[in-house]
């Protein structure tokens, strides 16, 4: 039996800065494709990078000050149908919707090396500081973190 509380956490990543809006910028010019499409995939193909390497397993286990494994990570994105004032250097053309990368983690997966469920409870805090590492790492303009407890799930 888990002793977690939260049924899932999850990370809303707001739009890029710097060189890396200036990829997605170009891409999209070039290939006609939306800047939010353009970002997701280059998002997740970096995280997919980060992920073969464990740094999501590292990144938890600095802050929830246990080693562990996260189990799988669940990736999808929130689409807004008209950008919010946040979002919108994410539009390319007028009236289209706008969709940013979501990260959903499940504590009742995060166990020890060997197997055996974490001994400490992860908590909304402990999701604001991986949302704070990957914002700074990824220079993002905001994170979003939406903590579910188990008492919130029909």
């Amino acid at each position: 039996m888990s002793i977690q509380t939260y049924k899932d956490l999850s990370l809303i990543l707001g739009p890029p800065a710097g060189k890396f809006f200036d990829n997605i910028v170009l891409a999209s010019e070039q290939t006609g494709i939306s800047r939010c499409e353009i970002y997701v995939d280059m998002l997740f193909e970096n995280f997919d990078k980060a992920e073969e390497k464990g740094l999501f397993n590292q990144i938890f286990s600095a802050v929830i000050r246990e080693d562990l494994t996260i189990g799988e990570i669940f990736r999808t994105k929130q689409t807004f149908r008209k950008a919010r004032p946040d979002i919108e250097k994410l539009v390319t053309t007028p009236d289209e919707s706008v969709s940013v990368p979501v990260l959903m983690f499940f504590p009742s997966q995060f166990q020890t090396f060997p197997g055996d469920p974490i001994k400490n409870v992860v908590t909304a805090d402990h999701l604001r500081w991986v949302g704070s590492i990957l914002g700074r790492s990824y220079k993002l303009d905001w994170v979003e973190s939406i903590a579910v407890h188990d008492s919130q799930v029909a």
